[in-house]
């Protein structure tokens, strides 16, 4: 018993070594640790909190990669102060309100559906839609028709303008024109010779600042031209086309029409000049491309274009693409010549497209294209747009701006229907205008 007693007190007096493991409970103390165990032992450690490591990335980037094909590709802050389509908006279906009148209901689907798209016509339908709504308006009791019937014009307006699509600058003119002639109203005429008033004021701008200008302008764009010359135009408008047939039709001239996304208006303006199918229109007419107006600007001689917006400061405001056109004929010496009716012409200066533009929907400039000649990029609504591959947005911003601004030194001149005249002359018009607008029908500004 004392041997036995003796051998158990020298196992528990055994001390454990630094860093191996501790000893046997087997009976003498005489096993013995093989080598490199307690290495193992370690390495396996190791190996074990790499392996949980490697799953914590590899979970974390599942988990980052689930979050960023969620995320909204980058934005551009630069034009954050341009209003949105409505088909980026989260509600982008128009509201009925009966205090907005039927005919601006129509107008107003009519914008935001772009089957009224270009500027010439969008003023043409509101001035329409203007002789509608006065037609329709009744005094209320106890109130003077040239107050409340401003009043109620302002609320049609903010209703186009908020929910279809902004006005153009000439479109404010108009706006500006009828408000001014509704507060020369005589209160001391009845409800139905005030009505008739204005309707007849709006008429007679139409007919004077609308139709007999764009006649004017084709007579006078049609004799500075002569036969045999080569006519550059880029896009389409209602006067442009007006003003090529008109040309077409006295001169010699061949026509190069460059054209662009996203709704290839030029089109519009090859098919009217070749509508007579003969070979001397056909041949005459060459459509290329906005990529290639470079090459075509080797051969013309003239460039005619449309515009929007005319500034006092000369600059012109007019479809995107047109800047471009006007530079490319300024740095090989073509003439550029703008063709626009005086209630286009603004005080407003402006130095670039971007304090006023319009965007519009990007998924009009990502075609989908099926026969490979082209990148396949589906069409969905929302803020962001995804590949076909993938399901990750595209890593940038996508911006349909309608509008671009072409400075003044790469204007030749202007054909109004008070003759052609330099950009610098604007400012002159604009004063005529006021004056002719304070003594008769004119129109403001």
């Amino acid at each position: 018993m004392s041997a036995s007693n003796e051998s158990k007190s020298k196992e528990e007096k055994v001390p454990q070594k630094r860093g191996g493991a501790p000893p046997s409970s087997s009976v003498g103390g005489n096993h013995k640790q093989k080598p490199g165990h307690s290495d193992n032992q370690r390495k396996g450690g190791n190996n074990s909190s790499k392996t949980e490591s490697k799953r914590g990335n590899s979970t974390a980037g599942t988990a980052s990669a689930s979050r960023g094909s969620n995320q909204k590709p980058p934005r551009l802050a630069l034009f954050d102060h341009l209003p949105q389509p409505r088909c980026m908006q989260k509600e982008n279906t128009i509201q009925p309100d009966a205090s907005i009148h039927p005919a601006i209901h129509k107008l107003g689907a009519l914008f935001a559906s772009g089957i009224v798209y270009d500027d010439d016509d969008r003023a043409e339908t509101l001035l329409i839609a203007f002789c509608n709504v006065i037609e329709d308006y009744k005094t209320p009791p106890r109130t003077t028709l040239s107050w409340d019937l401003d009043k109620h014009i302002k609320l049609q307006v903010h209703y186009l303008v908020s929910s279809c699509r902004p006005h153009s600058m000439a479109m404010g003119n108009i706006i500006k024109y009828l408000r001014f002639a509704i507060s020369q109203v005589s209160p001391d005429l009845s409800e139905a010779d005030a009505k008739a008033l204005l309707i007849g004021k709006l008429r007679h701008f139409h007919t004077e600042r609308v139709v007999f200008s764009r006649e004017n302008i084709c007579t006078r764009c049609c004799e500075g031209i002569r036969d045999g010359e080569v006519v550059l135009t880029f896009g389409s408008s209602p006067l442009l086309r007006s003003v090529l047939s008109t040309v077409r039709k006295n001169k010699n001239v061949r026509v190069i029409i460059v054209d662009s996304l996203p709704r290839w208006e030029g089109l519009r303006t090859l098919q009217l000049l070749t509508s007579s199918s003969s070979d001397e229109d056909l041949a005459g007419c060459v459509y290329a491309p906005l990529a290639g107006a470079a090459s075509a600007m080797r051969e013309a001689t003239r460039v005619i274009l449309g515009a929007s917006a005319l500034l006092s400061n000369g600059s012109v405001i007019a479809p995107a693409g047109t800047a471009m056109v006007a530079a490319l004929a300024h740095s090989r010496g073509v003439p550029v010549i703008f063709a626009a009716e005086s209630f286009k012409f603004t005080e407003k200066v402006q130095m670039d497209s971007i304090v006023y533009n319009e965007l519009g929907d990007p998924a009009d400039l990502l075609k989908p294209c099926e026969s490979g000649d082209g990148v396949y990029v589906p069409r969905e609504r929302g803020d962001g747009f995804r590949s076909a591959e993938s399901a990750s947005p595209l890593p940038y911003q996508v911006l349909n701006l309608k509008y671009d601004v072409t400075p003044i030194r790469n204007v030749s001149a202007i054909v109004t229907e008070v003759g052609k005249v330099p950009p610098t002359s604007i400012p002159v018009l604009l004063r005529e205008l006021k004056y002719e607008s304070s003594d008769g029908d004119g129109g403001g500004h």
